[in-house]
């Protein structure tokens, strides 16, 4: 009498290497997939960050733009002087200073030789420091807006409206199609002491 053998309830050895190889390969996709999720990942939150950046530094912009002050009549020294690449100013919304508190401030669009960028710096005038902020893709310009609508590349445009601010600011970049207009929001022109 022939006895059969039972089958085993085991794996075969080429069973075993067969559910190895299949397992590895699943592993190796999920890790592909996880590696390929965190850079994603990774390169979203890169560019959010940038562009919150972004938007702190054209807020900034404003808010010192909005915030500037006239200087005293015949204070030379505070004066708002711009012209196409930077311009100086008071403002009472300085960057590195509490709101409120009139500030010597400038702000400068420097492009480098051989680079097609252009720089926005802010400068501590107190401090004599420099805070590069943003690079912008080719030129970028500075323009002000007098009271009657027309636009310069420089300020003040005629002696008469030394002692005064502009209507509005801009600052343009072309290449990035960027145009940043702040109306200036304090009075242009401080009044005269015998206006009170």
């Amino acid at each position: 009498m022939i006895r059969s053998r039972r089958k085993q309830g085991a794996f075969t050895l080429l069973e075993m290497i067969v559910v190895l190889l299949v397992v590895s390969f699943i592993g190796t996709l999920l890790m592909q997939g996880l590696s390929y999720a965190s850079k994603a990942n990774q390169s979203l939150h890169q560019s959010l960050g940038r562009g919150q950046v972004r938007a702190l530094t054209f807020d900034w912009f404003r808010d010192a733009v909005e915030n500037l002050v006239a200087p005293e009549a015949g204070e030379v020294r505070w004066r708002l002087r711009g012209d196409e690449l930077s311009f100086e100013a008071m403002s009472a919304a300085a960057l590195d200073r509490r709101a409120g508190i009139p500030t010597p401030l400038a702000f400068r669009l420097e492009r480098r030789a051989g680079e097609d960028r252009t720089e926005l710096i802010y400068v501590r005038r107190l401090e004599d420091s420099r805070w590069p902020l943003l690079h912008l893709r080719g030129e970028a310009r500075f323009r002000y807006l007098d009271g009657h609508g027309r636009w310069h590349r420089d300020w003040p445009p005629s002696a008469q409206l030394a002692d005064t601010l502009p209507e509005a600011m801009a600052l343009a970049a072309p290449e990035e199609r960027l145009f940043v207009l702040v109306a200036v929001a304090l009075p242009r022109a401080r009044p005269a002491e015998h206006d009170f």
